[in-house]
């Protein structure tokens, strides 16, 4: 076999095992935990709702507008949930298929800057980021965004350095959609990107001035219906956006997420590990200064290291800080560090020259054994008892409950898994609101945690239906009656009761 077959078969190994990683990390038993409060249940309940509706301008969740958020997200999750059967698995497809998208973005930036070594192995350590895996199984925005983010700064690096105005086009497009995804935070994931490109002369002259009008036309294109439409059915819209939903969260403690200036330092190590092991040899501190001192650090690197550098500087200063915040900068992390994780062997073509580096190999086998005990043994199934409402909804049989029952909801944790598992609304309520609801002449199913009920000041009438680790479900007099329900057995508070809603029905059932 000559070389260049090896070569070949090495890289078609590769891709299939590259494949692998993906749909293990990202797909296998996407579906296996229940959604999980409390983002996850609002978007899907939210998506869920524009199919129920067809009202695919203004989001709803629970009977009110849920405009924090552009849009993109919810058509993502629509058309998901409009064509696969199993609604968990559907409402994270997105967010597996934008950490799919970033993984062959990154490969192909890797290779076509670089060559095939350095794209495999960026490719293999973004798939295998702990953060990467994690939110490529949560439907929320972080992930979409952070594909969009990348396609974006990558598509304009190639478009500058290889003179594609088709490469321009498409990266203006693809920050439209990152904006119509979570809007002008976008901004700055990208722009520290194209800072090398803006102080070049001769790499900003490379592409014609009516490619980037043409560029920000698409752009236009692919932002404006949605916001006319929205900005003429909520008005003051902008105002909301720009001041409570931007400059309220950075600058504001409004949302009570301030870590600490410090936070991103450990938390992008954790985020990064194993590869941010590399942070620590010299070697990569020696060479990154040699490059900038001889001028000899290229612009796509540059841009690589500001993209990282400017965004954790946002954030740590930001009074609004989440890990998942740090997701668009994994990308870039994966491909400087990419030629450390192979130790010098790019661009060799030697027989004794491996597949991946051993490190890399011994880290991704672990990596999918770990996932595969994870999505198939006891943690799943105790994350989904315990951060979701599905268990108690399915325990109380609350989905099937008669339209003229009301559920209320008091001190209730799950609060959006739970609307979205009973498939109705459910009114949040204080402990007089609760009380009021519960002395009503009609049926009322009241859930809230197990302590809240023990120290209830009206229970005569009361029954227990079910109660899950902390949280339980109760009925007045009218839904037992309705319910046909008497206890017959001990209610202890880790019992279940299943009410039984045939019109025979005469007690409800006890199990330990």
């Amino acid at each position: 076999m000559t070389v260049l077959s090896k070569v070949k078969a090495y890289r078609h190994f590769h891709l299939f095992l590259l494949t692998g990683v993906v749909y293990v990390c990202f797909f296998f038993h996407l579906g296996t935990i229940p959604l999980l409060d409390p983002d996850e249940a609002r978007y899907t309940e939210t998506s869920r709702n524009m199919l129920r509706t067809g009202d695919f301008v203004v989001p709803q969740f629970a009977g009110e507008n849920r405009l924090q958020k552009p849009i993109l997200f919810y058509w993502l999750q629509a058309a998901m949930l409009s064509v696969v059967p199993d609604e968990e698995y559907a409402a994270r497809l997105p967010s597996a298929l934008g950490a799919t998208a970033i993984v062959v973005l990154v490969y192909w930036f890797g290779c076509r800057r670089w060559g095939e070594l350095h794209g495999r192995v960026s490719a293999f350590g973004v798939a295998i980021f702990p953060l990467t895996i994690a939110l490529s199984r949560i439907a929320s925005t972080d992930m979409t965004l952070a594909a969009w983010v990348t396609a974006s700064a990558l598509w304009f690096l190639t478009a500058f350095r290889e003179s594609r105005p088709g490469f321009l086009i498409v990266a203006y497009a693809s920050l439209g959609a990152a904006l119509l995804t979570k809007g002008p935070v976008a901004f700055l994931f990208v722009i520290p990107a194209l800072i090398p490109v803006l102080l070049s002369p001769r790499r900003r002259g490379t592409i014609a001035v009516r490619y980037h009008l043409l560029g920000i036309l698409v752009m236009a294109i692919v932002l404006a219906p949605w916001l006319v439409l929205v900005s003429h059915r909520v008005p003051g819209i902008w105002s909301y956006w720009f001041i409570d939903e931007t400059i309220a969260r950075v600058f504001t403690g409004v949302k009570h997420r301030e870590m600490g200036w410090w936070f991103y330092i450990p938390a992008t190590f954790a985020s990064t590990f194993p590869v941010s092991l590399c942070f620590f040899r010299k070697s990569l501190w020696k060479h990154a200064f040699h490059a900038w001192r001889n001028g000899r650090l290229s612009m796509e690197n540059r841009a690589l290291i500001l993209w990282v550098l400017m965004s954790l500087i946002f954030f740590s200063i930001s009074h609004s800080q989440l890990i998942s915040y740090a997701m668009p900068i994994l990308p870039p992390i994966a491909l400087l560090v990419a030629s450390l994780w192979y130790d010098g062997n790019r661009g060799s073509s030697k027989k004794s020259t491996p597949i991946l580096p051993p490190r890399l190999r011994r880290t991704l086998t672990v990596t999918i054994a770990l996932v595969v005990i994870f999505f198939m043994g006891p943690p799943a199934d105790y994350i989904g008892r315990t951060k979701s409402a599905k268990e108690l909804v399915l325990a109380a049989n609350l989905a099937a409950l008669p339209d003229d029952f009301t559920i209320i909801s008091y001190k209730y944790g799950r609060y959006s898994s739970l609307v979205y598992y009973t498939k109705r609304k459910v009114y949040l309520c204080d402990t007089e609101q609760a009380v009021a609801w519960m002395r009503k002449d009609s049926p009322v199913i009241m859930v809230c945690p197990i302590e809240k009920w023990e120290q209830f000041p009206f229970r005569q009438g009361l029954i227990l239906l079910t109660s899950r680790l902390n949280w339980c479900a109760v009925a007045n007099r009218q839904a037992s009656e309705r319910l046909h329900l008497s206890i017959f057995g001990p209610v202890t508070p880790t019992s279940s009761v299943r009410p039984t809603l045939g019109p025979n029905s005469s007690r409800m059932f006890v199990s330990g």
